[in-house]
């Protein structure tokens, strides 16, 4: 479907007071608490939630994806990540 100039993806919207996903998590989880949790998962060594962090906090590291293939070949997808090393003091 084709819009037209200044014609809404989505006429119905959201119903008037109705809150979006993250505004009812926030009105119902204190982020403080969530800080907290994380600190202490980050604390105990968990690596998601060390990866989780430092993602949010530096963004998340590029991958890469490596095609290889000819015409008597069959085409090979490859995806590759930065790994992180994490020294535990």
């Amino acid at each position: 479907m084709v819009w037209k100039k200044g014609q809404s993806g989505n006429p119905n919207g959201r119903k008037k007071g109705e809150l979006s996903y993250t505004e009812a998590i926030r009105k119902h989880i204190d982020p403080e608490y969530l800080a907290q949790q994380l600190a202490a998962q980050i604390a105990d060594g968990n690596m998601d939630a060390i990866k989780y962090a430092y993602n949010r906090l530096e963004g998340t590291p590029a991958a890469t994806l490596t095609l290889e293939g000819s015409e008597d070949r069959p085409l090979h997808v490859r995806r590759s990540e930065r790994d992180w090393d994490v020294a535990a003091e």
